[in-house]
């Protein structure tokens, strides 16, 4: 009977501790490659200037703040979930060219300044507040004024 109070014991503070989980800053080098692959090609000249992971229950947060005010969130395999830039725009071949295509043709004065990637879709803010919801194959659904 100890054997298995002990045990229950351990498994509750274990998963409050993997619950609980945290943020800290992390160093560069601490993300995984893929994140960092993406950081050196898209913005290869911009220093980081804080990056920490978070863990959240069992999932896997990294967050990196850029000098030139971009925001991004990688999930644990290091791959992009949001980007936010209020100041430059984002790079040419990370977002979907049906994307970029609909806004440069609908919105032609705007551009985007966050876009988040979900399991099914994709959402996309513009410079005007304007958000706009689309497929997972880049197709246009949904507008938000």
């Amino acid at each position: 009977m100890k054997k298995l109070t002990l045990l229950a014991m351990t498994f509750v503070l274990t998963m409050g501790m993997a619950i609980a989980g945290g943020e800290r800053p992390i160093k560069v080098n601490q993300l995984p490659q893929t994140a960092q692959k993406f950081l050196t090609t898209y913005w290869k000249d911009v220093k980081v200037t804080y990056a920490k992971m978070e863990k959240e229950g069992l999932e896997v947060i990294y967050d990196v703040y850029l000098d030139n005010k971009v925001q991004i969130e990688f999930n644990k395999k290091g791959e992009w979930t949001k980007i936010k830039s209020t100041v430059v725009p984002i790079p040419e071949g990370i977002i979907m060219p049906q994307i970029t295509d609909y806004v440069d043709n609908n919105f032609p004065e705007c551009h985007i300044v966050k876009i988040k990637k979900k399991l099914m879709h994709y959402e996309v803010e513009l410079n005007n507040d304007i958000e706009l919801k689309f497929n997972n194959k880049g197709e246009f659904k949904k507008a938000d004024y």
